[in-house]
């Protein structure tokens, strides 16, 4: 993680790398089962038996000085590196009458500090930055989640998802409970019947790929979650386009989103006061308001509509996951604004006799706005998609960058189009 924050502006002139050499009293070796002990299980037992009964010391095994100093690669133009152990009270030991005669050394090959030296010395990065690529991928697939807590959740805090897949448990794990699209980390792995989302369980992917800033599987990775989103983005995109253009219709002057209008000033008072449910007739003459009367009711359906295409697609295993907790998962977006806002709008078509009030019209624009944020965010994000990438994508994405991502003018009308009246001009 110190690298990967280095990454982001910093430009030290000088680090101090200090390895803490072998011992038993360090406490960060990998272990002491390991599987090329495996092979000779007898004598691994009877080394254990030695070490129970204090005749022999614990059988440890380290990473490799490659894999621990592999971070200093993500580091360019870096002026002084210096490697050296780690000793007096630079060294991890709360025993002072620890038997320091059991402490050997590291050996680090000459070659592979020339190696290291010479990638921090380039300007120029070779290959990218995997785990800046995962980051942009999880803004991605967060923009299509509304809910703050499944949103923080579909990423997993640093190292935890390796921990899970080797099997282990921590705090870190727990701390990702609670997010219903992740299920596959309640059951067994085998238990087809409880499989995560495929968006979650691909980004479980990508990130053990960008802590190892390993390339080729964070892309096959991110092509899972790029294609799963695809018609989901295609039906929010749609239906924001069949929204948009009923909205410009009538943000114009003389009709509902007129702006600076307060519509019911503008509306006779025969309908602004009309009552009851049943048909109201019209004549010739108010032809005007019978083109608005059946505007509110098409806007309105339009706008569920686009609130429909922000639900998540689910596969049969997180949809049954999701049915058996139903209540549970409803409330955990219903006391959203976006669902407040459509509760307020059903109560005023309810309500709705003829015409449509300034505060129907009022909860109709907010509604809008909310969802274009979610809309643009999801925009902005698919953009910044492949900004850390160098070369191939890895998958097929058009990021329609002619799409113009701005949100609803309320305080501007729409401008007229069409052939207007020829200007007089004098004699």
């Amino acid at each position: 993680m110190f690298c990967r924050r280095l990454t982001y502006g910093a430009s030290p002139q000088s680090i101090t790398v200090l390895i803490v050499p072998k011992g038993d009293m360090f406490h960060y070796h990998r272990g002491i089962v390991t599987g090329q002990h495996l092979a000779n299980l007898p004598g691994l037992l009877n080394q254990l038996n030695a070490v129970a009964q204090g005749l022999a010391h614990p059988i440890y095994t380290y990473h490799e000085m490659s894999d621990v100093l592999k971070p200093l690669s993500l580091l360019r133009h870096l002026p002084v590196l210096r490697i050296g152990e780690a000793e007096g009270d630079d060294l991890p030991i709360f025993d002072p009458n620890a038997d320091m005669s059991q402490v050997t050394s590291h050996q680090i090959l000459p070659s592979l500090k020339d190696s290291i030296m010479a990638t921090l010395q380039t300007r120029v990065l070779s290959s990218p930055l995997v785990f800046k690529m995962y980051e942009n991928l999880v803004t991605y697939a967060r923009a299509f989640e509304r809910n703050k807590v499944f949103k923080l959740k579909m990423e997993s805090p640093y190292r935890s998802a390796k921990a899970r897949r080797a099997g282990v448990r921590n705090f870190r794990l727990d701390q990702e409970r609670g997010n219903p699209f992740r299920i596959e980390m309640y059951r067994s792995r085998n238990d087809d019947a409880f499989k995560s989302h495929p968006v979650e369980a691909a980004l479980e992917a990508a990130s053990i790929a960008s802590e190892d800033n390993d390339l080729s599987p964070f892309k096959v990775a991110r092509k899972l979650v790029i294609e799963f989103l695809e018609p989901q983005y295609r039906r929010i995109v749609d239906a924001s386009l069949q929204l948009n253009v009923l909205v410009k219709n009538k943000k114009r002057e003389g009709s509902m989103f007129e702006a600076g209008c307060d519509y019911n000033s503008s509306v006779p008072a025969s309908f602004r006061y009309a009552r009851g449910r049943s048909h109201i007739g019209f004549d010739d003459s108010d032809l005007w308001a019978l083109e608005i009367f059946g505007s509110p009711v098409d806007l309105v359906i339009r706008l569920e509509n686009y609130a429909k295409s922000f639900t998540r697609d689910l596969t049969p295993q997180v949809e049954r996951y999701i049915r058996v907790r139903k209540r549970q998962f409803e409330l955990s977006y219903s006391t959203l604004p976006r669902e407040a806002l459509l509760r307020e709008l059903d109560a005023e078509m309810e309500a709705f006799n003829s015409m449509p009030t300034d505060n129907l019209i009022e909860i109709f624009k907010r509604a809008v706005d909310d969802m274009d944020k979610q809309y643009l965010e999801i925009r902005r994000a698919r953009k910044a998609l492949f900004d850390h990438d160098m070369g191939d994508w890895g998958v097929e994405l058009d990021l329609e960058l002619w799409r113009c991502d701005e949100m609803v003018d309320w305080t501007v009308n729409e401008p007229k189009i069409g052939v207007g009246p020829r200007p007089r001009t004098e004699p």
